[in-house]
């Protein structure tokens, strides 16, 4: 059925697209929902503006009809309303989508060297900022700028550690457990969302905690699990995201994790 969908265009907002997960997110979506001739628009963000055209060219290289690149950091709260007027400025109007993409995947791991007992509590703000309070900043102005589109979906990028606490990770898990009941909130305001968690990914975030969790059981978990080989390849997620968002047949809100599907 997915396959006789008939082509249009399409309009993905993606953070975090420099590297890892949202990279391989955005070429696996772009094939997915291209396929069909539909024609897809990119509006890419991330820190880092040479690894962001990287993406971009891979996009526009798999057939992408417009990318606009947007380096910022989402964690400057004060200049999140210029870079969102940016953003929608770039895309003009949007009567000729007739489905809109939030994927919000911009995230970090915290303080994972440190018990929350030892935690620096002036970090926490500027994490929280990041991590959460940019992410319901952007859904909020993506759902007003998006109000005439028919079709509209945001994906929050969660974690097992969402729903599932693990010693040396509390500000990352608080910050998970928070994006998902936010979008589970959304759901029940009649928001199409999807909370997803992509699985222990073989990724620069994963190699962080191998080297420096402070909680040494977990830290050797996860040393093994790269060791044998059982840490899954962003691509294989990735598809497994974009299998999802172009069936289209999932729960509204759920959280949904690549070992269920």
């Amino acid at each position: 059925a997915a396959c006789a969908t008939m082509a249009e265009t399409v309009l993905v907002v993606l953070t975090g697209a420099s590297k890892g997960f949202g990279q391989a997110a955005a070429l696996s979506l772009q094939r997915g929902l291209g396929q069909d001739g539909s024609r897809v628009h990119w509006l890419l963000l991330a820190r880092t503006a040479d690894l962001l055209a990287v993406t971009a060219e891979i996009l526009t290289a798999e057939g992408a009809a417009a990318v606009h690149c947007f380096p910022a950091d989402l964690g400057a709260l004060e200049s999140l309303p210029a870079l969102f007027e940016q953003l929608w400025a770039a895309v003009g109007s949007t009567t000729v989508f007739k489905r809109a993409l939030l994927i919000n995947n911009v995230g970090s791991l915290g303080d994972i060297e440190r018990q929350i007992q030892d935690y620096n509590i002036a970090d926490i703000q500027p994490y929280l900022a990041l991590n959460f309070t940019s992410v319901l900043a952007l859904t909020n102005s993506f759902l007003k700028f998006t109000a005439g589109v028919s079709r509209r979906c945001i994906v929050n990028i969660s974690s097992l550690l969402a729903v599932q606490a693990c010693a040396g990770m509390g500000i990352y898990a608080c910050g998970k457990a928070a994006r998902d009941m936010l979008h589970a909130s959304l759901a029940k305001e009649g928001i199409r969302t999807l909370n997803y968690a992509p699985g222990p990914l073989d990724t620069d975030m994963q190699r962080d905690l191998r080297e420096k969790l402070v909680d040494d059981e977990v830290r050797q978990q996860f040393a093994k699990m790269h060791k044998e080989g059982s840490l899954v390849t962003v691509k294989a997620s990735a598809d497994k995201l974009t299998k999802l968002l172009v069936e289209d047949s999932f729960t509204s809100g759920k959280h949904i994790d690549y070992y269920d599907i």
